[in-house]
């Protein structure tokens, strides 16, 4: 009987490692920018970029001069303060007065519903039909940042997914978060490529206003979340991505790992407005991932060692090439002696928010 148990538990060990290594071999390696011989000409295509403020912090000043000295024709910066934030409005009226300022300011009455409405009411001022989002603690890579994003659109395009990593700080804490990120981003970027986009990450997203519906996304989105307008209107046509060094936008990472697990429970709450498809994505990736780990240290404790042992090394090898792959094209720097470790760490990581997948968070 045990010798059944053993067998039937290697077989779902096989069958995992092969789902795991089938996803980093045909998806999440699939990093590339979308190309299309039907391009539009885009150096003129007018941009609303939009950024909601809910607190403050003293990089406001350089990230939105950052945002304001891109090379390119035709845009407005359209800041909602949604704090209330005081001293943002003197910060504002300051770039206004410069003649070659294009912001915009809009004073939010902040509600429950977090940042969808100011997102809305920033949307409904925008004088363009392309909106460009990011966050007030995000800097663009370039000047040309607004330049790379739109440069793939073509007639069919509604969506451009963009690429938001975090600084790098030298801590293992930030490592870590990067390698977390790193997968994150393989992960959404590959399903996009392979025609399956299900999220995007509105540090750095770019679509025509038309898809955002106030009416339609407060009764059953309570959250806010750009992923989640991105899973519900992105389809194999609409939606393209870039991964031009140039269209990146950096942000600070969180200075403890704490801090970033409570940054991460919005994300994983949003997962439960996901498409019925998609969750079932996201379901078989974590419980495949979830078992290579789980049946392995259950085999090597009852006296099966060679088998585990090929698994896991099996896995390691394989989503580790993609991984360093994936962060070479991304000018990311990983640490590959940390890459065994931080795949525990992320285990650990990912079944201590499992439960937020089932409890709404309503704010920011």
């Amino acid at each position: 009987m045990e010798n059944l148990l053993t067998f039937i538990l290697q077989v779902n060990l096989l069958i995992c490692t092969l789902i795991q290594c089938l996803f980093w071999g045909f998806i999440y390696s699939k990093l590339r920018a979308s190309d299309s011989e039907e391009t539009i000409k885009n150096q003129s295509l007018p941009i609303s970029i939009i950024i909601v403020v809910h607190e403050w912090s003293n990089a406001l000043q350089v990230n939105f001069k950052r945002i304001a000295d891109q090379i390119y024709s035709d845009f407005e910066i359209i800041i909602v303060n949604d704090g209330p934030i005081k001293g943002l409005a003197e910060l504002i009226l300051e770039f206004q007065q410069d003649s070659n300022s294009r912001f915009v300011y809009i004073e939010h009455n902040k509600s429950s519903l977090g940042k969808k409405l100011a997102l809305h009411e920033g949307i409904q001022r925008a004088k363009y039909d392309w909106v460009l989002l990011t966050d007030a603690d995000c800097s663009p890579s370039s000047q040309y940042w607004i330049q790379k994003m739109v440069e793939n659109i073509n007639p069919s395009t509604e969506i451009v997914l963009g690429v938001s990593p975090y600084k790098t700080k030298g801590t293992w804490v930030h490592e870590f978060i990067q390698f977390e990120t790193l997968l994150n981003t393989s992960q959404y970027l590959g399903m996009a490529n392979s025609k399956f986009p299900y999220m995007g990450v509105g540090r750095n997203l770019l679509y025509q206003k038309r898809i955002f519906n106030i009416q339609e996304s407060i009764p059953s989105h309570p959250s806010g979340d750009d992923d989640i307008l991105i899973n519900n209107k992105s389809n194999r046509i609409n939606t393209i991505v870039s991964i031009d060094p140039s269209s990146f936008v950096y942000t600070e990472p969180k200075a403890t790992l704490s801090q970033y697990f409570q940054q991460r429970r919005r994300h994983y709450s949003s997962a439960q407005y996901y498409q019925f498809k998609d969750q079932m994505f996201l379901l078989l990736h974590f419980f495949s991932y979830f078992s290579i780990f789980a049946l392995s240290i259950y085999l090597l404790f009852h006296h099966s060692i060679v088998f585990p042992i090929f698994c896991i090394i099996s896995y390691l090898f394989i989503s580790s090439y993609f991984l360093i792959r994936n962060a070479k094209l991304l000018k990311e720097k990983i640490n590959v002696f940390y890459i065994p470790f931080f795949h525990l760490l992320y285990l650990l990581f990912l079944v201590a928010q499992a439960p937020f997948l089932f409890i709404p968070k309503r704010d920011w």
